[in-house]
């Protein structure tokens, strides 16, 4: 008879696209499919066999151990959650739900939001060194007053709501937004920690940027 482990295994396989399998992907799967009306192990051991022939064993590893839509983790949503004040930093928000969240004065130094929405998210005062913004939704974030040196930014920062007082000094985005980011009424003042200007951060004040 077969085993609950061997079942479950079963399922899996039988549930994943063969897409998914390595060469001979398809004798690997119908080996498997007699399992499913066999009644004595001599299927187990045919099974084994064909594995070793096949080398289909990193098949089954990979379907094991990739991510799949079943056993997929859940988008996080803190949308609107107040998170200010809080050691963040380095944790993973990578597309996360944190529309409206609040962050101001938190620690989120190398922590990661790629592909996050952050949509009217509040970062004010918040410790931005070393985090990735790349592809997160920032319309009408807030970024005052943050230290953002050496963050990572996509054509979103273009998005931003507030970035009054930012340090953006050595922070990276692609070269070609630069004179549109100088000439965003968003970037001004100074930084009250760094007293870098904001403007003067990504080297608006070169003559060859100046709008």
């Amino acid at each position: 008879m077969t085993t609950m482990l061997t079942k479950n295994l079963l399922f899996i396989l039988l549930a994943t696209p063969t897409g998914a399998f390595a060469p001979n992907h398809q004798q690997f799967r119908n080996c498997f499919q007699m399992a499913a009306v066999a009644d004595d192990s001599t299927w187990w051991k045919q099974s084994v066999e064909t594995v070793k022939k096949t080398g289909a064993a990193m098949a089954l590893m990979t379907v094991l151990l990739a991510p799949t839509p079943a056993f997929a983790a859940k988008v996080l949503d803190i949308s609107g959650q107040d998170l200010s004040g809080q050691e963040l930093s380095k944790r993973d928000f990578t597309g996360a739900n944190a529309k409206g969240a609040d962050f101001h004065n938190s620690n989120l130094q190398g922590s990661v939001f790629s592909k996050a929405n952050l949509v009217n998210a509040d970062f004010s005062g918040a410790d931005l060194r070393g985090a990735n913004f790349a592809d997160a939704e920032l319309d009408g974030a807030i970024l005052k007053n943050t230290q953002a040196q050496d963050a990572i930014f996509s054509n979103s920062i273009l998005d931003v709501g507030d970035m009054e007082n930012i340090d953006l000094t050595n922070s990276f985005w692609p070269s070609k937004l630069r004179i549109m980011i100088c000439d965003m009424d968003e970037l001004k003042g100074k930084n009250p920690v760094t007293e870098v200007d904001s403007k003067d951060s990504i080297k608006c004040t070169d003559n060859i940027y100046k709008s």
